[in-house]
């Protein structure tokens, strides 16, 4: 990986994420009382045994304010040297030309399967050079 960037995190999620280093260090970023959603639009397309079969045909997303439950629509502002740390569901859902979102990486188990962490992140488009 060419480079190091300082970065500023905001947790998105409502739960801590605890990322283990290239170092093997532990950084724990709390959530920032905001929560990202992804509200999906659906239609339905079929049935099968008498179940239901929906396609996603779009969706919106939703900040949701952690205490007050009080919600707006929108993704929050891009700042410069800002990451934003989402859910895996919400990075997926992505359609915009944006590269300041992520998601924790793969989840670093304990010795009984607990997790513990994730090891770095997960990126929808590139927005470091390697």
């Amino acid at each position: 990986m060419k480079g190091r960037h300082a970065v500023r995190f905001i947790n998105l999620t409502d739960h801590a994420v605890h990322v283990i280093r290239m170092d093997g260090s532990r950084l724990r970023i709390d959530p920032s009382g905001e929560i990202l959603r992804y509200r999906e639009r659906l239609e339905p397309c079929a049935e099968l045994n008498g179940i239901d079969v929906y396609h996603i045909v779009g969706g919106t997303y939703v900040m949701i304010h952690a205490t007050s439950g009080i919600s707006t629509a929108g993704l929050p502002p891009k700042i410069d040297g800002t990451l934003y740390i989402v859910s895996k569901i919400c990075l997926q859902s992505m359609n915009v030309d944006r590269n300041d979102f992520v998601s924790p990486g793969q989840a670093v188990k304990d010795s009984v399967g607990n997790v513990i962490g994730c090891k770095g992140f997960l990126r929808y488009s590139p927005f470091l050079e390697r």
